[in-house]
């Protein structure tokens, strides 16, 4: 019995059907790729945190909340030194009966203490933002540089089996030819995830057409909700940046060591 040839129109919708479950199948590889990686990452996060604690916090500059609690200290301690400094040279002043110099007495209880509050307190403020705090913070940082040393060595163990594990994880994603495959603006596994939806739905067909589907739908959410947008928006390049830095880390670790062996071979 003679073998009737396919439709072209039926080879042309074979042909699609495969490159879609194709393209669907390195994008489901992708994401599971790029979420392992974002899972190391926090892992390494979370072994550099439990050390957080043993840094110290950079001292901040003095604001108006200081500038008026000295205010209000020195206004009042001159309040009451001034009447104490007069008693103790009462017998230098003019007798107190003497309306000009009781007027004079009621002058200074009234003028003084606040000018000295104001200038004691914008000197003392403007004194420890510009010499005291640079020294302060200064001696922080020598002593959360030491205390960086000492916690990179204790967490070396863990760290180095994370990153060996990263270093595979990389090798996985060049071996598998996804270098170039996926914009790195959205090298994520979110992205990736809702891309990997579009194609299995049979709404895209290529990668450039799930790019436009996200597109939208970032669009879309930042018109209906603005705020909670940019907190997502803020995740997505958090995540990105995360692999971005991973895969440049490890690319130029295994650059170094192919230049070591090209001049060890010389």
């Amino acid at each position: 019995m003679k073998r009737v040839p396919a439709h072209p129109h039926m080879q042309n919708g074979s042909h699609v059907a495969d490159e879609r479950q194709a393209l669907e199948r390195h994008l489901g590889t992708l994401q599971a790729i790029l979420r392992e990686l974002e899972d190391l990452n926090e892992q390494k996060e979370a072994v550099y945190a439990r050390y957080r604690h043993l840094y110290r916090p950079f001292a901040q500059p003095w604001r108006k909340g200081k500038w008026w609690l000295w205010f209000f200290a020195l206004g009042t301690g001159t309040f009451f030194v001034i009447p104490l400094i007069m008693s103790l040279f009462s017998s230098l002043l003019p007798d107190v009966a003497d309306p000009s110099s009781t007027m004079a007495y009621a002058l200074t209880i009234l003028f003084l203490p606040p000018i000295v509050a104001i200038v004691g307190a914008t000197v003392i403020k403007h004194q420890y933002n510009r010499r005291l705090l640079p020294g302060k913070n200064a001696r922080i940082r020598h002593t959360n540089q030491a205390t960086r040393a000492r916690v990179e060595q204790e967490a070396a163990p863990e760290v180095a089996a994370l990153d060996q594990r990263i270093q595979e994880i990389s090798d996985s994603y060049s071996d598998f030819g996804y270098v170039g495959f996926f914009p790195d603006r959205y090298l994520n596994s979110a992205d990736v995830r809702r891309c990997w939806n579009f194609v299995r739905d049979h709404r895209a067909f290529s990668v450039q057409q799930a790019i436009n589907l996200l597109e939208e739908e970032l669009h879309r959410s930042r018109m209906e909700n603005f705020q909670a947008a940019q907190l997502a928006e803020q995740e997505r390049a958090r995540r990105t940046a995360q692999v971005g830095n991973l895969m440049n880390a490890f690319g130029q670790i295994q650059l170094h060591q192919d230049l070591r062996d090209i001049r060890d071979r010389l």
